[in-house]
């Protein structure tokens, strides 16, 4: 009997003991920032289309958000590449609050692919 009344009790103690309440719950930070999202995008005013052929050798990427962007996290954000993946130099404009463009610090090389990543 002594058994039965400790398994008994054991099982109550792992039942109630082990239960969350409410205030054990984590909650994100009210302020947790939210990712940008891209409105549209342009290359030397063409509207975005993802491949782009003939272009200037230096040419303006012009990108829209759907909010304010904040200035010292965009410019660490923007990646400007070469296929090969080396890094192309560029300096960026804020045209308004939500849009931003980019152009190349010198010129491209001809017949050569370039991403722009955000």
């Amino acid at each position: 009997m002594p058994v039965k009344l400790y398994t008994f009790l054991l099982a109550i103690v792992l039942l109630f003991g082990c239960n969350k309440k409410p205030s054990d719950k984590i909650e994100p930070p009210l302020d947790s920032p939210k990712p940008l999202n891209i409105i549209s995008y342009s290359l030397e005013n063409l509207v975005g289309q993802g491949t782009y052929y003939n272009i200037p050798i230096a040419p303006v990427v012009t990108i829209h958000f759907d909010r304010p962007i904040d200035k010292i996290t965009l410019i660490t954000g923007i990646v400007y590449k070469t296929q090969a993946g080396s890094s192309v130099p560029y300096s960026s404009t804020y045209i308004n609050d939500s849009t931003v463009s980019i152009n190349p610090d010198g010129a491209l090389t001809h017949l050569n692919k370039y991403v722009v990543t955000i």
